[in-house]
């Protein structure tokens, strides 16, 4: 049994008679799981009191907290590690201040809490505080932004709907495509091409992870610096395109495409996935990958399915839900487990 220190999170993987008892859990997929249990510390909106509409993209915040997006409110919430909802951003509207989508979210080198909204056209920067502290026009070249990170040299790597990816500049100004590492990506529908984003801080290097594909990518900047492959592997369904009877086409597929990273976390140099795919744990399971090599160093299996993950200080992670009955925001610590 080996030991993986990441700062503040210090998590297991097991190794030998270990690996063949987690391998027959997850349906031999090859996944490790760690040995774990988690306690609950606290639990922010499970009663019908709160205020909370939708939650989705949560990313750390200073103070071991977290920022995290409300859909359903056209809100940014930031909550504290004690559980406190400390400040509210926006309200839907098209004014100064106000927001209409909310679903793309990134922290910038300094903690600020950067949000595309692709529907205002703007890129919203919001401080520590919960203060304005700037809105820029989202150019054109960004089409519909799907995924962000704020990248330590102020630029800004995007990921959208409609091709590649794309840098920005720190005043939102258009700089780059990005071209993909691999030929046949302009044929890709866009369901198979949309996915995460996040930075890997004290460099300019940026991680993407497909929503339905089975792979992630490592860029520096504009460079490509790698291209990997998910522990679960989940094909695309086939694409199928029908001639009409009045000479133009339809797409459809065979199946639905399942969603594969439903979240990310970087700690120094482990990316972290939290993966829905098709096994039974679904939704519950987070990978670990070296972000160096692309490695797979192990797995942990949360107590129940959530859709968001954040690492927290001192052997914390924070769980978002969004359950349509009452979103939660909840923080678990988890306790390593001699087998």
């Amino acid at each position: 049994m080996r030991t993986v220190l990441l700062g503040a999170l210090t998590l297991i993987s097991c190794q030998s008679g270990d690996t063949d008892q987690a391998q027959r859990r997850s349906g031999g997929d090859g996944r490790v799981f760690d040995p774990v249990a988690f306690d609950t510390l606290w639990s922010l909106g499970e009663h019908a009191d709160s205020s909370f509409s939708y939650l989705w993209s949560p990313r750390s915040a200073p103070g071991g907290g977290l920022y995290v997006a409300d859909i359903g409110n056209a809100q940014l919430h930031h909550v504290n590690a004690a559980g406190e909802l400390v400040w509210s951003y926006g309200r839907r509207g098209q004014g100064p201040g106000e927001l209409m989508e909310v679903r793309v979210i990134s922290v910038d080198p300094r903690g600020n809490a950067v949000i595309i909204d692709n529907l205002n056209r703007r890129i919203v920067t919001v401080g520590r505080d919960g203060g304005l502290l700037s809105e820029r026009p989202l150019p054109k070249e960004a089409g519909h932004t799907a995924a962000l990170a704020a990248l330590d040299d102020g630029n800004f790597a995007i990921g959208h709907f409609t091709g590649p990816w794309t840098l920005l500049s720190k005043d939102g100004g258009f700089l780059q495509h990005i071209e993909p590492p691999w030929e046949g990506f302009a044929d890709k529908p866009f369901l198979e091409v949309v996915g995460q984003a996040i930075p890997v801080r004290g460099s300019t290097r940026w991680v993407y992870s497909f929503d339905a594909a089975g792979e992630w990518i490592v860029f520096d900047g504009a460079e490509v610096l790698g291209r990997y492959p998910h522990i679960e592997h989940v094909p695309f369904p086939e694409m199928l395109i029908t001639r009409t009877e009045h000479g133009g086409t339809t797409v459809s597929y065979e199946g639905s495409a399942p969603i594969t990273t439903a979240d990310l976390a970087v700690r120094r140099d482990t990316l972290f996935v939290l993966y829905h795919g098709t096994t039974e744990y679904s939704g519950r399971v987070m990978d670990r990958y070296d972000i160096d090599t692309g490695g797979y160093l192990g797995s942990i299996l949360f107590p129940s399915r959530t859709t968001g993950v954040v690492l927290g200080d001192d052997d914390v992670v924070y769980a978002v839900s969004d359950s349509p009955l009452f979103p939660t925001v909840t923080a678990l610590r988890y306790k390593p487990q001699v087998p």
